[in-house]
């Protein structure tokens, strides 16, 4: 049994880096900064806390291009994975997610609103 045991751990992999649990992000404000930093395990972790709480703000500044929420919010993760994402303020980095998500949104509403204004001066 033994030798079956070594052997097996002989064919094994050896880890060459192993996370320590110093570096590892524990707050969700250090998720946050991580997913910023283009951290694909910190950007699920952030998805999956604060998904429903971004898209509650993103929907209140989107007002009547509510139906474009998700959207908006999908380019958002996208946006921070590719490290387009910037928190100004290490402090209270959940809080300025919330404000760069309410931006994105109103950024979008008002492309939505000029292209609904150039649709219609074509029409005419």
């Amino acid at each position: 049994m033994n030798l079956a045991h070594d052997s097996i751990r002989a064919a094994a992999p050896v880890a060459t880096a192993v996370p320590s649990a110093a570096t590892a992000p524990r707050t969700l404000g250090e998720y946050v900064l991580a997913a910023c930093d283009r951290d694909p395990d910190a950007a699920e972790v952030v998805a999956i806390r604060l998904r429903s709480r971004l898209l509650v703000h993103i929907e209140k500044a989107l007002g009547e291009a509510v139906q474009d929420a998700e959207d908006v919010l999908d380019t958002l993760f996208l946006e921070m994975l590719d490290g387009g994402v910037t928190i100004e303020d290490v402090t209270t980095p959940v809080t300025c997610l919330m404000r760069v998500a309410r931006r994105r949104a109103r950024s979008h509403l008002a492309e939505h609103r000029a292209s609904e204004v150039s649709e219609e001066e074509e029409e005419a």
